[in-house]
Formats: structure tokens, C-alpha cells, sequence
């Protein structure tokens, strides 16, 4: 497991994400920070002027994601 130091903004950031209580505790919010982040990485953004259906779209990304 690693150990993380946070700066004072990201800090303050945690605590008030804790004190929402929609995080229980400072392993649940930066878990879920990560898995936003992997999401985005996944996620394939296509040019505004590409056209096509919603399926040509999502094969478009999955096969991009191959390579």
C-alpha cells in the first residue's frame, strides 16, 4: 500500500467531501476519484464533426480502444 501526502488544497478538498457525508471515510473519496479517473481515460472523445448513429459511434470507440 502506498502512502500519499496531500498538498493543503486537495486536503481541504477531502475534508470538505467528508463532511458532506456522502463519503464515509478518506479511502472511500480518493477510490472514487480513481475510478472517475479510469473512467475518463476510457472514455474516447470523437471530433465534434464526426456523423454517425449512436452504434457506429460506440463500435467506432470500441475498436480504437483495441490500439
Amino acid at each position: 500500500m502506498k502512502q500519499i501526502t496531500l498538498t493543503p488544497a486537495p486536503e481541504k478538498l477531502l475534508e470538505k467531501l467528508l463532511n458532506t457525508g456522502k463519503y464515509n471515510t478518506a479511502q472511500v473519496a480518493i477510490a472514487r476519484a480513481f475510478q472517475l479517473l479510469a473512467e475518463e481515460d476510457d472514455d474516447i472523445k470523437l471530433p465534434s464533426y464526426f456523423q454517425g448513429t449512436e452504434s457506429a459511434k460506440k463500435l467506432l470507440k470500441e475498436k480504437v480502444k483495441k490500439y
